[in-house]
Parts: C-alpha cells; structure tokens; sequence
C-alpha cells in the first residue's frame, strides 16, 4: 500500500510537452497576485512572464526550466520559455476542471 503525504497530497506534478518535469503547490493556484501578473500578460506585456514562472514554480524550478531549455549557444528563448509557461498553464487548467 502507497501512502502518500501531505506534501504529495498539496502538490500538481506535470510534464510539459518538452518533458521538463515540474510540481506546483495547489495555493499556487489560487493566487491572486499570480492573476494579476497573468493579467498583465494579457494586456500585452510579456515581460511579466518572467514573473508568472517563478511566481508558478519557484526559484530552484525556474533555474531547472532555464537550464533544461537552453540552446546550444547558452541562450534562453523568450519563445521556447514563453510555451513552457502556456504549456504549464494549459495542464493544470485541464487538472482543475
């Protein structure tokens, strides 16, 4: 028999389409300054990603997601970070309905 604890019990773990693995704490989601950042992105200002991630995942899950997109050349994409961040925030809006 698997007993799981409380932290496994209060956490969402996904993987993004690129297989970054990642485990977000369920508070996280119901987080009014992350709405206001997400809404920020909305009205068109992207550099508030930056923002959403580590408001989402947190500083060590957001130096794993840096180094696990990072090209060839040592750069991050804005586009390759911008659909991690869609990609997360897509699965655990299936996960919630």
């Amino acid at each position: 028999m698997n007993i799981l604890s409380w932290e496994e019990i209060l956490m969402i773990k996904g993987k993004t389409k690129t297989g970054f693995n990642y485990s977000l704490k369920k508070e996280v989601l119901d987080d009014w300054e992350l709405l206001e950042i997400l809404r920020e992105i909305d009205k068109g200002n992207p550099q508030y990603s930056v923002d959403a991630v580590i408001k989402l995942l947190g500083k060590k899950q957001y130096e794993r997601l840096k180094n696990h997109i990072k090209n060839s050349n040592g750069r991050i994409s804005t586009e390759a970070m911008t659909k991690e961040l869609s990609d997360i925030l897509m699965n655990n809006q299936k996960t919630k309905n």
